[in-house]
C-alpha cells in the first residue's frame, strides 16, 4: 500500500509538472510563462498511467529541468525591465542637466519674474504642489525597490529640496520688488527732477514714503546670496536652517517698517495729491512694464507679507524632516525665531484694529493668499454652517469690504481659501418658513449656497453686514459708466445658466421636481447644473454649455434646456443629448389638485415641519396651509402633495389623553364630525400654538 501511494503522489507531481511544460510550449517568446493547475487535453495524453509503464523518477527530473528554465525565463525578463529602466532614468537626467544649464544662462539677465524651475510667491500652493510631484513621478521607479522606509525618506527628502529652491527663488522675486521701489522708483523720480530742472517732490517727503526700505534690502539681499548658495550646492549640504538662524535677529526690522506703514501710505497719498508733477510720475510708473500693472501701494505692501511666507515654507520644511538630525533642530528654532518676529510686528503696531486684525488673519491662513489689498477693511467674521447635499458642514467666513472669504480649517490649526467671491453682483436672500429661520442663500457668479447660523439673531447680523457690504461696495464706483456696467451684469447674473445655482439638499426633495416621480435607490437624484433642482435622469438627459463655468457641458433640466434653447438663433447649437427638446416629454403626472400647490410656496399663510399620528405612528412630514386646504408632503422641496385636507368645517383642539413620551402642550388636533380626528405635534409649545392659530383661521370663510 505504501509504494501505491508513493506512486500516487509521483504521478500528481508528474502531471503538474508537464502542465507547466504543455504552458511554456503555448506561451509566446517574449512573455513570461503562467503556470496553470489545469489539464489540457494534451496535457492527459502525457498522464503516467500503470498501462503504459512510464518512469515516474525521469519524470520528475524532467519537471526539474522545466523549473530551472523559468527561473531563467523571469531572471532574462527582469534584467530586461531593468535595462528600460535605467535607459529611461539616464534620458530623464540628460533632460535635467539641460533644463538647469538653460535656467542658469536665463540667470544673468534680471528680470521681475522668477526662475521657471524655482515657484514664486506669486504661484499658488497647488502650483508648487504640483511642480514637486511632477519630479516625482519622474524617479518614481527609483523608488520601486527601496522598501516603504527607505521610499518615505527619499520623498521627505525632494521635498526637502524643492522647498530650499522655493524659498530661495521667492526670495529673489521679494528682492526684486524691493529694488523696484528703493532703486527703480528713486530713479524715475530722480529723472523727473533733473528734466524738470527742480524736485518734483521734496526729498524728506520721498524718504517718508521709501522708509527702511534701504536697510530691508541691504539684509534681504545678503539673505538671498546665502539661500541661494545652499540650492546650488545642496546635494554636498543639505542645510538651510542654520542661514534664517543667523539672520534672525536682523528680520525684527520689519516690525518697524510694519509699525510705520500707515504713515508711509498715507505720504505717499498725500504727495500725490500736494505735487502733481509727483503724481503723474507714480502714475507712469505703475503703468510700465516694471510695475507688471501693480501699483505702489500693492508692492510696498510685500514686506509686510514675506514675514507669513518664512513661516509657512519653514513649516513645511519642519515636516519634511528627520526628528534626530540637527538639521531639524535648527529648522525649529528658525521657525520659532520668524514666528517670534510676527507676533513682535504685531505687538509693535499702532495702526488701528483693522490693519491688526488684516495682519492676524494673514498669519491664520496656511495657503499663499493675500489678504493685505489696498484699500480693503475687515468687517466681520464667523463660523457658519454650509448646507451641502448630504449633510451640514462647519466652515469659516470671513467678509471685507471688496469679497467674502470662504475658508476651510487644516489639521495644523490654520485655515485654507476655499473661495474669494467678490461682492460685485452678489445677491442675498431669506426663506420665510419658520422651519429655515437661521439659513440664508447666497448668490454669486462663481459658487452660490445656502448657509445656517447658530440663532436668528446671528442670521440677521451676517445679513445686515452682508446687504450693507454690497451697497456700499457698489456706491465706491463713483462713475456713471461703472455704475451702468455693474447695473447691466446684475440684471444679466439673475438669467439662466450666468450665475451658479443653489442646490437643493438632497434630504429636502422625495420625488423628481419636475415629473413628479419618486426616488429610490435605483432611481437616483441628479442636480440641474443651471437652476439647482433636483431630477431624475430621465428628466435631465441633456447636457449645455452655461457662461458660468466657462461654456463647459454639464447636466441640465429638461426645463432649462427648452430655455436656453430658445435664443436669438432659436435653438442652441451646443446641446448634448438624446431627444427633441422641442416636443413636451411624457412624464409621470400626479393629480391636478396635488400640485396646486408647491411645498416651498411662498403665498401660503403657515408652513413647516409637524409630526402627524399616522398608522399607528409618528410621521414627521411638511405641511402647508393656503386657501383653507391643509396640504401634506413628504419633504419641504417636493412639488406634488401626498393628500390634502380642506379644512372649513374642521374644529381646533387640545389632546386630552395618550401619548405620554409627547409633552401635551405641543399636541393638537383637527377633528370633524364623522371622521377620525387628525392628530398632531410640533417641535416646541410656540411652534405649536402658531399652528393651532393658523388652523383655526383656515377653518373658518373670512
Amino acid at each position: 500500500r505504501s509504494k501505491t501511494r508513493l506512486k500516487e503522489k509521483k504521478r500528481a507531481s508528474a502531471k503538474f509538472y508537464c502542465d507547466v511544460e504543455a504552458e511554456r510550449e503555448s506561451s509566446t517568446d517574449g512573455d513570461v510563462p503562467r503556470v496553470s493547475s489545469r489539464g489540457s487535453g494534451s496535457d492527459r495524453m502525457l498522464e503516467p498511467t500503470e498501462t503504459k509503464g512510464e518512469d515516474t523518477d525521469e519524470l520528475l527530473e524532467m519537471a526539474e529541468g522545466l523549473q530551472k528554465e523559468m527561473t531563467q525565463v523571469l531572471v532574462d525578463r527582469q534584467k530586461k525591465l531593468l535595462e528600460s529602466f535605467d535607459s529611461e532614468l539616464s534620458a530623464q537626467r540628460a533632460e535635467s542637466e539641460s533644463r538647469e544649464q538653460r535656467l542658469g544662462e536665463e540667470k544673468e539677465s534680471p528680470s521681475l519674474m522668477p526662475r521657471k524651475d524655482l515657484p514664486s510667491t506669486h504661484s499658488s500652493a497647488s502650483e508648487v504642489s504640483w511642480q514637486g510631484s511632477s519630479e516625482e513621478e519622474s524617479d518614481g521607479e527609483e523608488t520601486r525597490n527601496m522598501s516603504l522606509d527607505e521610499a518615505a525618506r527619499h520623498r521627505r527628502k525632494r521635498k526637502r529640496m524643492y522647498i530650499a529652491r522655493e524659498l530661495a527663488s521667492s526670495e529673489q522675486v521679494f528682492v526684486d520688488a524691493l529694488h523696484l521701489l528703493n532703486k527703480d522708483f528713486r530713479e524715475a523720480v530722480r529723472a523727473a527732477s533733473e528734466e524738470r530742472g527742480s524736485p518734483i517732490v521734496p526729498d524728506d517727503v520721498l524718504d517718508q514714503i521709501l522708509k527702511h526700505l534701504p536697510h530691508l534690502v541691504d539684509l534681504n539681499e545678503e539673505l538671498l546670496g546665502q539661500l541661494q548658495e545652499r540650492v546650488d550646492n545642496w546635494e554636498g549640504r543639505e542645510q538651510v536652517a542654520d542661514v534664517l538662524i543667523k539672520m534672525g535677529p536682523f528680520l525684527k526690522l520689519y516690525s518697524s517698517y510694519i509699525k510705520d506703514f500707515e504713515a508711509m501710505t498715507a505720504a505717499l497719498v498725500e504727495a500725490k495729491k500736494k505735487y502733481p508733477e509727483f503724481q503723474k510720475v507714480v502714475h507712469n510708473f505703475e503703468q510700465s512694464t516694471r510695475c507688471r500693472q501693480l501699483t505702489l501701494q500693492q508692492y510696498m505692501l510685500k514686506p509686510i507679507q514675506r514675514i507669513p511666507q518664512y513661516r509657512l515654507l519653514l513649516t513645511d520644511y519642519v515636516k519634511n524632516l528627520e526628528v534626530d538630525t540637527p538639521e531639524y533642530r535648527d529648522a525649529c528654532s528658525a521657525l520659532e525665531i520668524v514666528s517670534q518676529v510676527a507676533q513682535h510686528a504685531n505687538e509693535s503696531m499702532r495702526l488701528g484694529d483693522n490693519f491688526s486684525k488684516l495682519m492676524s488673519l494673514q498669519n491664520r491662513i496656511s495657503n499663499r493668499y493675500e489678504v493685505l489689498k489696498p484699500g480693503r477693511t475687515f468687517l466681520k467674521e464667523g463660523e457658519l454652517m454650509k448646507v451641502s447635499r448630504k449633510e451640514m458642514q462647519p466652515r469659516y467666513f470671513v467678509l471685507f469690504s471688496d469679497s467674502l472669504l470662504y475658508l476651510l480649517p487644516t489639521p495644523q490649526g490654520f485655515y485654507r481659501v476655499n473661495y474669494e467671491l467678490p461682492l460685485s453682483g452678489m445677491k442675498v436672500t431669506v426663506r420665510p418658513q419658520q422651519d429655515y429661520q437661521n439659513e440664508f442663500s447666497v448668490y454669486t457668479m462663481k459658487r452660490s449656497f445656502i448657509l445656517s447660523a447658530s440663532s436668528p439673531e446671528e442670521r440677521e447680523e451676517w445679513l445686515s453686514a452682508l446687504n450693507k457690504a454690497i451697497e456700499d461696495n457698489i456706491h465706491r464706483k463713483s462713475s456713471f459708466h461703472v455704475l451702468k456696467k455693474e447695473g447691466s451684469q446684475s440684471s444679466s447674473s439673475s438669467e439662466l445658466g450666468r450665475e451658479a445655482p443653489v442646490w437643493i439638499p438632497d434630504q429636502r426633495v422625495t420625488m423628481c421636481q419636475l415629473c413628479t416621480s419618486g426616488f429610490t435607490f435605483t432611481h437616483r437624484r441628479h442636480h440641474c447644473r443651471a437652476c439647482g433642482k433636483v431630477v431624475c435622469a430621465a428628466c435631465s438627459s441633456h447636457r449645455l454649455p452655461l457662461p458660468y463655468l466657462g461654456d463647459k457641458p454639464v447636466r441640465t433640466c429638461d426645463d432649462c434646456c427648452r430655455s436656453l434653447q430658445v435664443g436669438e438663433s432659436g435653438e442652441h447649437p451646443d446641446a448634448e443629448g438624446e431627444g427633441d427638446l422641442v416636443q413636451t416629454k411624457e412624464r409621470k403626472k400626479a393629480r391636478g389638485i396635488l400640485q396646486e400647490v408647491a411645498a416651498n410656496d411662498q403665498g401660503s399663510s403657515m408652513s413647516g415641519y409637524l409630526h402627524q399620528w399616522w398608522k399607528k405612528a409618528w410621521k414627521r412630514q411638511w405641511f402647508v396651509i393656503k386657501e383653507h386646504v391643509l396640504y401634506v408632503y413628504r419633504a419641504s422641496e417636493d412639488v406634488a402633495a401626498l393628500r390634502t385636507v380642506p379644512l372649513l368645517g374642521f374644529q381646533v383642539g387640545a389632546v386630552k389623553k395618550g401619548f405620554e413620551e409627547v409633552p401635551r402642550e405641543q399636541l393638537f388636533l383637527l377633528e370633524h364630525t364623522g371622521l377620525d380626528p387628525l392628530i398632531f405635534y410640533a417641535d416646541t409649545p410656540d411652534l405649536a400654538a402658531r399652528w393651532q392659530e393658523a388652523m383655526e383661521e383656515a377653518t373658518k370663510l373670512s
